[in-house]
């Protein structure tokens, strides 16, 4: 079984060729979906020097977790990110955690 299969019968998630699909429920009642790439990993961005390798199982289940927020908060990368704007060495530089990969998977 691959990493993508335990993921969607873990959680109970959709998928189709491409994506994964996470349903919720907005805090409006609205239903909605989230669609993730299948990839082993995911770039997130922020601005343009700040890039980071995160596995899918932390972002599917950040997302599954608080679906409607931010997905840096819900990882703790906000902290990370002010810490790396205000060039505070003892907490490292997280734009260059691993190298980004131009292209994708």
């Amino acid at each position: 079984m691959n990493r993508i299969q335990r993921l969607t019968e873990e959680y109970g998630l959709e998928t189709d060729d491409e994506h994964i699909i996470i349903p919720y429920v907005s805090s409006s009642g609205e239903k909605r979906k989230v669609y993730l790439l299948k990839r082993e990993h995911m770039v997130l961005e922020h601005g343009k020097d700040m890039r980071i390798t995160v596995p899918i199982e932390e972002v599917v289940a950040a997302i599954v977790g608080n679906p409607g927020g931010s997905i840096w908060e819900t990882l703790g990368l906000s902290e990370r990110l002010r810490h790396h704007s205000h060039g505070d060495p003892a907490h490292g530089d997280p734009a260059h955690d691993e190298p980004s990969k131009e292209g994708g998977d």
